[in-house]
């Protein structure tokens, strides 16, 4: 019998005990426990694993003892669970009972739920790796937890009780069984190995795996052996006290998770699939506008192969993205030892509402990124390498709407930053010397001064064999021969990406940001202080305002501008607005600005046309020859990328739906996991695991995809409520419901509020904005904006901006009709002047 080592009362049972513990002597599952049985001192520092003890010590040897049979005579016993395949849990004894309702008898019940749970929420408070935040998830998914079993309880009690003739004894021991399941429901999943194999059986966890690439020798410290034979000429291994260093073997590791497995999951949920193909064919049907990746040459020419093949494949793109990251403080002393590299994959046809979710971004595989540099590319990439080929030629079956169809998936596109994809292709690293482009065969010297790009000495298969074949690193700039050759129909020198993240926002827009400034601030235009308070004190509206540019150091250096990409966007786009008043109209420095801005808006812009690739080509062309004439200095790598941009744009679509922006957003995921690990041993491993995790919560959760239309605080109102806008003719047209939803904000791929701005329409090649003043939502979730009217009076080229002026009319505008569906902002500059820029071209 249990024995409380507090009062050293007896207890009935073990469970009286633990309910013992926590109403009499408040103690809680991490409370210091001892065992008060007869002979036994040990100690436990939690509930748990003072139950294990309990069970495995004590009460295993307190069991009744059996009489075993004489003269080895076979007694056969009757198996109880024989003609009950589902015995019920056995009732309490008497005395058990009696002795539970004497603890409760004394026990204020409401006065104690509520006690333990200012102490469970007070040991969630007091733990330093989870913060307030996640502590307040935890207690409201506790809540809903416990409130679904009381609920299931409380109506099975009902049942039990409203019988005619009341419970039977069979109702009570089925009760019992259900309160005996209520006192451990994580049975099933109490420790890591049940839950891993658990989510793995239902289908939604893919278990990352662990790849060998090989070994490395470390020197370690440890207690001497030595081999000692004994009388009977045995040979055995004796560990002495002392101590000395040898040479050992360690495995080296990374984890894989099969695109395969992740693709199936991901296609057969919801409606992904059918829309991805409606998307798709939408797409190919237009010929003139490129907005995506199959609209380009690339993607054309390769379903026009198969057409003339006679296959009837069903192909989608696929896009790997590779890059590094710091696992832990990127300052620390121990900086690059943990650094990871993850490999992700995307799909890049997938509709809009589905690809700017970063659980559209899949992990592949993820390793120490010293790893690669010591057993190079082949070994480190060759597992992922041979499921890109087999997902290839031989697909990946899923079920959609109980029909089995087998999708092959093409990698069309290697995507990361200019050093990434030269290290993982096998390109030269350092980009201040000879045929330091993966594109082009260029020499520094002409990269230098390069103005135009020359097609002539494009990298192509034929060159490329030859430099491989040189094996000079200096005369080629190819290290090695890709790896990634080895993915069928795939080409390094035709499927290698250009990012506009690095390349611009990171790079040539920076340059021209701090010459500008520089220049600016020498010839007084402005002061130093002066500059500071008008992008300080700028309003960059609801939209921009949290990548708001920090303040500036006094000396404007590449590296003391710490501007992130996002930031960089806004300074360069309200910079014209910003400092436009200070500078001349005519002045060469600022159209360097402004020449800048007119490639922005080309490159950013999520679909052009065909001929706009020209129009890129002449405004890039012109921009570099005024940065070499009014900065006096040459051109770098940077600006050398953005000459490939028209014939890639050509070739692959816009920029904007293969740049890194998305992919370094899913490794700020994998960085926050990394932080809240405090053990840096397989720190990879680690990582995986916790987004696959992740991953299957999302399918399982139903989450992976969410509502397309998510809004605010609402109110009900009436069509006679809109009376003030005076437009009741405009109401009639659109059909409006009598009732319907007055929200606050709402989200549709962007969030829309009151104030921000829209653009209606085109008129004379000038666009028309409107002014959020009120969101209207139906039942059918149909949006409508009630929107004051501005009339456009101008695009003024030295703010790059329209001048605007606000009109005493309104307007009713329905979502799905406007030209473009991402609001804008409305700049008021002094002298109620009042300016739209656009975030990219029409």
């Amino acid at each position: 019998m249990p024995v409380c080592f507090k009062c050293k009362d007896n207890i009935a049972s073990f469970q009286n005990l633990k309910l013992h513990f926590r109403v009499k002597h408040a103690l809680n599952p991490d409370s210091i426990i001892r065992c008060a049985e007869a002979g036994c001192i040990r100690s436990y520092s939690s509930m748990k694993n003072f139950a294990k003890h309990f069970k495995n010590t004590h009460e295993t040897h307190g069991l009744n003892q059996v009489n075993l049979p004489q003269n080895n005579e076979i007694v056969q016993a009757e198996d109880p669970v024989a003609d009950e395949p589902n015995p019920p849990s056995p009732v309490p004894s008497v005395s058990s009972t009696h002795e539970l309702i004497n603890i409760l008898d004394d026990v204020n019940i409401p006065e104690a739920i509520k006690e333990q749970c200012a102490i469970f929420v007070s040991k969630l408070n007091s733990n330093l790796s989870i913060p307030r935040s996640a502590g307040q998830k935890i207690i409201n998914h506790a809540s809903d937890l416990i409130a679904t079993f009381t609920s299931l309880m409380q109506g099975k009690i009902k049942t039990f009780f409203n019988k005619e003739g009341g419970p039977s004894p069979d109702d009570f021991a089925e009760l019992d069984h259900y309160f005996s399941l209520l006192q451990s429901p994580f049975h099933d999943v109490a420790s890591e190995y049940k839950r891993l194999n658990y989510f793995k059986e239902r289908g939604t966890y893919i278990a990352p795996q662990s790849i060998e690439f090989g070994y490395r020798t470390v020197v370690k410290t440890r207690r001497a052996r030595s081999i000692v034979t004994t009388k009977r000429g045995l040979r055995r291994v004796v560990i002495l006290k002392r101590k000395e260093r040898c040479f050992c073997r360690v495995k080296i590791t990374g984890e894989f998770i099969p695109l395969s497995q992740t693709l199936k999951i991901f296609f057969e949920y919801g409606n992904i699939f059918s829309d991805t193909l409606k998307f798709m064919d939408s797409l190919l049907a237009e010929t003139n506008v490129i907005r995506n990746i199959v609209q380009g040459t690339y993607w054309r020419s390769f379903l026009e192969e198969l057409k003339n093949k006679g296959s009837n494949k069903c192909y989608l793109p696929l896009l790997i993205y590779a890059d590094e990251f710091e696992a832990g403080n990127p300052l620390g002393s121990h900086s690059g030892i943990n650094k990871l590299c993850g490999v992700y994959g995307s799909v890049p046809c997938l509709p809009l509402q589905y690809q700017s979710k970063l659980t559209s971004i899949f992990l592949c595989s993820m390793f120490k990124a010293n790893n690669r540099k010591l057993f190079g590319n082949k070994k480190i990439f060759k597992k992922l390498i041979d499921e890109l080929n087999s997902i290839e030629d031989n697909g990946v079956m899923i079920t959609v709407n109980g029909m089995e169809k087998v999708v092959f998936f093409k990698v069309c596109l290697l995507v990361g930053d200019n050093l990434g994809l030269n290290q993982i292709c096998g390109f030269k690293e350092h980009f201040n010397s000879d045929y330091c482009c993966r594109i082009c065969r260029i020499t520094i010297a002409e990269l230098n001064y390069q103005t135009k790009e020359n097609l002539n000495i494009y990298r192509n298969p034929e060159n490329y064999a030859a430099d491989v074949a040189t094996n000079n690193v200096t005369l080629t700039g190819v290290k090695e021969k890709c790896v990634w050759n080895d993915i069928v129909g795939f080409d390094v020198t035709l499927n290698l990406s250009l990012d506009l993240l690095h390349d611009v926002w990171e790079g040539v827009a920076g340059f021209d940001v701090i010459f500008i400034l520089n220049y600016l601030i020498d010839f007084q235009f402005l002061s130093f202080d002066t500059l500071c308070l008008r992008i300080s004190d700028f309003d960059y509206g609801l939209i921009d305002s949290r990548n708001k540019p920090p303040a500036f150091s006094k000396n404007f250096t590449i590296d003391s501008l710490k501007l992130s990409a996002s930031e960089m966007i806004v300074l360069v786009k309200y910079l014209p607005l910003i400092l436009g008043d200070y500078v001349p109209e005519d002045d060469e420095v600022w159209s360097i600005l402004l020449k800048l801005r007119e490639i922005t808006d080309l490159l950013m812009a999520p679909a052009l046309q065909t001929q706009c690739a020209e129009l890129m080509q002449l405004l890039i062309q012109e921009h570099h020859e005024i940065y070499l004439k009014v900065t006096k200095s040459h051109l770098k790598f940077k600006h050398h990328c953005l000459l490939h941009y028209p014939t890639f744009f050509l070739r692959h679509g816009p920029l904007r739906h293969v740049w890194t922006m998305r992919f370094e957003g899913k490794n700020k995921v994998y960085k926050t996991i990394a932080y809240a690990i405090a053990s840096r041993r397989n720190v990879e491993k680690s990582v995986s695991i916790k987004h696959q995790l992740y991953f299957s919560d999302l399918i399982s959760s139903q989450s992976l995809v969410k509502e397309s239309i998510e809004y605010g605080l609402s109110t009900t109102i009436r069509l006679n409520d809109l009376a003030h806008y005076k437009i009741n003719e405009k109401i009639a047209r659109s059909g409006l419901p009598h009732s319907l939803l007055s929200v606050s904000w709402v989200e549709i791929n962007s969030t829309f509020k009151p104030s921000m701005m829209v653009l209606n329409d085109i008129s004379d090649d000038n666009p028309i904005f409107a002014e959020i003043e009120e969101i209207l939502i139906t039942e059918e979730n149909t949006i409508y904006f009630i929107c004051s009217e501005y009339e456009t009076v101008s695009f003024l080229n030295h703010y790059h901006a329209y001048s605007v002026l606000k009109m005493k009319t309104f307007t009713l505008l329905k979502y799905d009709d406007l030209l473009s569906q991402v609001p804008l902002t409305l700049s008021v500059l002094e002298g109620r002047r009042y300016f739209v820029t656009l975030n990219h071209s029409l």
